[in-house]
């Protein structure tokens, strides 16, 4: 079915969507032949870090002009994977970093005004081409993707993001600023769970700093990031209490995102306390909701992905190598299980806390436990 039918009928998720833009995503079988009226880039003995002539340059322009053309007068999903296909395979055909550079720069201005068509489809196929460069002449176009209405368009553009962060970071201030901003305006209100899992992974940054990037910058941004996962926690913990299936499917990556944290920033005494908590308060949650829910709700299965995942969290971050929520969610009655998990989120509080580490239960959400100073504010203040 093209992904025309989905989005004519109602029905289609984001994930449906990109299902489907994946299923005709095959470069090599699905592009047309070129014809010899097709422009052609032929640059012989590109050297990595060769300067373009004029003549190079112009055979670019002609290239990306002609295959954005054929996706703004696509009529079918077979001439927009055409499309996308041809501006793809250009930008990939010179591994040059001024080759790359020059291309980005001049897909960028052709591509722009697709990523507001009518055509939905036109949008993210656009915006698929775009993603995958690797320049940080895309930013202007990604601040357009992750703010569109179209959640699949918001997902290419944060997948984008996490491709040139760091060439953002090298930037400076008003670059990184633009993106902090973009990134704490969505992680408030973004709904998408397939968006918000992306938008998850733009919050921690592995510790290996590019020479790029000035160690005070990396840190300060770090931290930063760090500080947007900690106010989004709460809204997210109050989703996984209010069935909210999206926001308690984002939740498992959030949980991912906040070991990743821990791994790079443990060191941090703030950052870990505060960590930890936000496992606790989230296992909390999860298990509350769980107790609560019909087995045929299809939150239910979220939650104990949830509740397991949240154990495995825990046991990453604190060694301890603890299985009781994995026990209790063994338990052979429906109604055995859902005393048991509230009671091995218990058995984990008094464990820490006999452990030393410092955590306390949210017995009632929006206590001190999902308060300042544990999941707002940000520890670089």
């Amino acid at each position: 079915m093209e992904v025309a039918t989905y989005i004519r009928s109602g029905i289609g998720t984001l994930a449906v969507f990109l299902a489907v833009l994946a299923a005709c995503a095959s470069p090599a079988s699905s592009q047309s032949k070129p014809g010899s009226d097709v422009p052609q880039i032929d640059i012989p003995a590109l050297a990595p870090r060769a300067s373009l002539l004029a003549a190079h340059k112009a055979m670019v322009d002609q290239y990306v002009k002609y295959w954005v053309a054929k996706m703004v007068d696509a009529k079918s999903d077979k001439e927009l994977l055409d499309g996308r296909t041809g501006l793809v395979a250009g930008y990939r055909k010179y591994d040059s970093t001024r080759y790359q550079m020059y291309y980005a720069e001049q897909a960028i201005k052709a591509m722009s005004p697709l990523l507001t068509s009518e055509d939905p489809r036109k949008q993210v196929n656009a915006g698929i081409v775009i993603s995958g460069m690797r320049q940080v002449a895309i930013q202007p176009a990604l601040e357009t993707m992750v703010k569109s209405p179209n959640p699949a368009l918001r997902f290419y553009g944060w997948r984008g993001y996490q491709r040139i962060r760091m060439w953002v970071l090298a930037q400076g201030r008003d670059s990184v600023g633009q993106m902090m901003s973009s990134l704490v305006a969505a992680a408030a209100h973004e709904t998408s769970a397939p968006v918000l899992k992306e938008l998850f992974k733009m919050l921690w940054l592995e510790p290996d700093r590019p020479s790029m990037v000035s160690e005070q910058e990396f840190e300060q941004t770090r931290l930063r990031l760090f500080g947007i996962a900690r106010d989004t926690w709460p809204r997210m913990c109050r989703g996984v209490l209010g069935r909210d299936a999206d926001l308690s499917d984002a939740s498992r990556e959030g949980l991912l995102t906040l070991r990743a944290i821990y791994e790079s920033l443990g060191s941090n005494k703030e950052v870990q306390q505060a960590v930890m908590q936000m496992v606790v308060d989230m296992m909390w949650c999860a298990a509350k909701s769980y107790s609560e829910l019909d087995i045929a709700n299809p939150v239910f299965g979220i939650d104990e992905s949830l509740l397991r995942d949240s154990e495995a969290a825990m046991n990453a971050i604190t060694k301890l190598r603890k299985t009781p929520m994995d026990e209790a969610l063994a338990s052979k009655g429906e109604e055995d299980r859902r005393l048991a998990v509230r009671v091995a989120v218990q058995t984990w509080i008094r464990g820490l806390e006999n452990a030393g580490f410092p955590v306390s239960e949210p017995t009632r959400f929006g206590s001190a436990a999902t308060n300042p100073p544990a999941t707002s504010g940000s520890p670089a203040e």
